[in-house]
């Protein structure tokens, strides 16, 4: 299942675009809260997935419910989320050509259909943008033009943003969310102050390169989270 933040009010660990991966059994990759919400995402990833049905939550941290949340920590705001399946049949799509962009250099964009009152276009309807081409997945053609048109836009603007047009057909909500890779990090030096650095940032998931002209400081150190080693 693919989470991804598509509204928030107040003060929030995730803002609009933020993603998260999460299988039916619990596991995940990423975060969107400090821990507070990850566990009933859990139990709503199990639902997304087995019945194939997208879902929207929402989570208003701003009561602090200590019987909902435990211990009452976290933010103190509103945060709408849109619940999206992955499955096999479909190659994972889209997340599959999302996660190629993530291994890119420019950063990119998805337009997701999140909430709609006309028949002809459901929800989940994705459009991925690939160096000015765009993929289609579960989405008809009928919103195409208008969607590029707003995500180039958005893209150009720099900024994650929902929106929502209204045509006589009925209203469709697009969740535009920017694909940015993550960094690449060069550590030049491979002493023993250097494995520290490039293990929190392979943690990160930003991409490291580690460079020392000594052979044996390489051989000795363990730079095996690095994607390159020189």
């Amino acid at each position: 299942m693919l989470a991804s933040v598509y509204e928030t009010k107040g003060a929030t660990y995730s803002k609009v675009g933020a993603r998260m991966l999460m299988t039916a059994d619990g596991q995940f990759q990423g975060m969107l809260s400090g821990g507070c919400l990850e566990g009933d995402l859990a139990e709503r990833a199990k639902q997304v997935v087995e019945s194939g049905q997208a879902q929207q939550v929402t989570y208003d941290l701003g009561q602090d419910d200590e019987e909902l949340w435990g211990l009452g920590v976290g933010c103190d705001g509103l945060m709408r989320i849109f619940l999206q399946p992955l499955v096999a049949a479909d190659d994972y799509q889209p997340f599959a050509t999302i996660s190629d962009l993530l291994e890119g250099d420019s950063t990119e964009i998805a337009a997701t259909v999140i909430e709609s009152t006309t028949d002809a276009i459901g929800i989940g309807a994705t459009w991925v943008r690939d160096a000015g081409a765009y993929a289609q997945f579960g989405s008809p053609s009928i919103l195409a033009k208008f969607i590029e048109r707003e995500a180039e836009e958005v893209l150009t603007g720099g900024q994650s943003t929902t929106f929502c047009e209204q045509s006589e057909d009925g209203d469709v909500t697009v969740l535009y969310a920017l694909i940015k890779p993550p960094p690449k990090i060069l550590v030049l030096g491979a002493g023993l102050d250097a494995e520290p650095v490039v293990n929190l940032c392979a943690e990160l998931g930003w991409r490291v390169t580690v460079q020392d002209h000594r052979p044996a400081y390489i051989e000795k150190g363990d730079f095996s989270a690095a994607r390159q080693v020189l």
